[in-house]
């Protein structure tokens, strides 16, 4: 799977919680909760926190602004983030309890960083709480929802000073150790390597690339594709993503599935996408079983509303209505999984507004009978009084009324209509049977 930043699914980029489209998740930063302002800004060392297993660091910055950012990241984000990458950044407003205003980041092996504005407030537990969780990006990388005051992610931290190497403390001659067994004390195991710049990680990906590792090949396509120790070169990622895929490498399969689904410069190719979703499926990325799964009720969705179309379309009285719904059903007959996802996802659409027409014919139909049955006993009983009293009147004007509607195709003027006569009925009965014995 491949990686983004502040998420547990990181291939959820524009994917619901249904498959397709999913909500980006905001991220949640742990350790011993203690972070406010003036704390920030007069901290002498950067205060540490890990981070999805990341470890982070808290800066401050020059006018009471705030940067977290990553300071050793998980091997697995290697190509991603670097060290320095900032995951979020800003600035406090007002006096205290002051509001922190600023943007977090979000980052996607297909569409690189993405930011988006957060604010939030210390707590007095002095937890910092950001408004404004990952907002959702459909698969061509475009904002298609976001509401700052609907989601939020929690970031905690600790003013724990980076390890310092320390002289061990005296201590008796340890005991001989075989030669097959290393030394384990924590006090003398080295200190890990420093972190190499974004340019030299490129050239040592680069180097196992060229000599056939296919997870070096996509990770070397991600890095062209986010301009990581290189220039951005989509073009040259797209190169790299087909090798790795080609060397059955799935996220590097579900990637350039992804980017023949929408056209993402490579030719908008259905057939092709299809192929290179199985073959990341059938290895078990599941992100790709999802897009098959999708396709799969779309095109489910759209074969039993062409069949209902053909056995109910004559129910629809509005003749222009159901000459447009018998359009759509010839539409909704081309579906086929080699179709990229945008037009299966605008024929679901149709799909379900055919739907709606013919429900709301078939509830038309059903309350023009009930009317029609209404209508029939209140004539009848209006026939027995000779009096042409007001409410006579308009009991006979609120039949006529619904009669009219009738002969329409709106479901809700009819009901409103019926629901008038039945109540304007229902209210004077005694007044009617009184006037049944009234002879002129």
């Amino acid at each position: 799977m491949n990686p983004v930043a502040g998420q547990s699914n990181p291939e959820n980029l524009g994917r619901s919680s249904k498959g397709v489209g999913a909500m980006i998740r905001p991220a949640i930063l742990s350790a011993a909760a203690l972070i406010g302002a003036a704390t920030v800004a007069s901290a002498q060392t950067p205060m540490m926190a890990t981070h999805n297993g990341s470890l982070m660091e808290m800066l401050p910055a020059p006018g009471g602004g705030l940067v977290v950012q990553y300071a050793r990241p998980r091997p697995d984000l290697n190509g991603l983030v670097m060290p320095g990458t900032v995951l979020v950044r800003g600035h406090w407003q007002g006096r205290p309890p002051q509001v922190f205003v600023g943007e977090a980041f979000v980052f996607s092996r297909l569409c690189g960083t993405i930011p988006y504005p957060v604010r939030g407030t210390v707590d007095q537990s002095q937890v910092l709480t950001l408004f404004g969780g990952a907002p959702q990006f459909d698969t061509s990388c475009r904002i298609v929802g976001y509401d700052l005051n609907s989601q939020h992610a929690t970031l905690r931290f600790e003013p724990t000073k980076p390890p310092i190497a320390q002289a061990p403390a005296p201590s008796p001659p340890p005991a001989a150790l075989p030669n097959a067994q290393a030394h384990t004390n924590p006090a003398t195991v080295p200190p890990p390597p420093p972190s190499k710049t974004p340019a030299e990680l490129f050239q040592e990906t680069r180097l196992k690339a060229e000599k056939g590792d296919p997870i070096a090949q996509f990770n070397l396509g991600t890095m062209y594709a986010n301009g990581v120790g290189t220039p951005k070169n989509d073009a040259e990622a797209v190169i790299w993503f087909r090798r790795a895929a080609e060397h059955g490498n799935a996220d590097a399969q579900y990637t350039l599935a992804l980017r023949h689904d929408n056209g993402q410069n490579v030719d908008k190719n259905g057939s092709q996408a299809l192929v290179w979703y199985q073959k990341a499926a059938a290895q078990g990325n599941q992100d790709a079983r999802n897009r098959l799964d999708e396709a799969a009720s779309i095109i489910q969705l759209c074969r039993s509303t062409v069949s209902r179309i053909q056995d109910e379309l004559m129910i629809i009285s509005n003749v222009e209505a159901r000459k447009q719904v018998e359009e759509v059903a010839g539409r909704l007959a081309t579906a086929r999984d080699t179709m990229p996802l945008a037009d299966l996802d605008a024929l679901r659409v149709e799909a379900k507004k055919a739907v709606e027409v013919l429900d709301n014919a078939k509830e038309f139909r059903r309350v023009s009978g009930t009317a029609g049955s209404r209508i029939a006993a209140i004539e009848t009983e209006l026939v027995q009084i000779t009096s042409d009293a007001p409410i006579v009147l308009q009991i006979q004007d609120a039949i006529k009324s619904v009669k009219e509607e009738q002969t329409s195709s709106n479901l809700k003027s009819l009901q409103d209509a019926l629901a008038k006569l039945i109540n304007l009925y229902d209210t004077n009965r005694s007044e009617l049977e009184r006037l049944k014995f009234l002879v002129h």
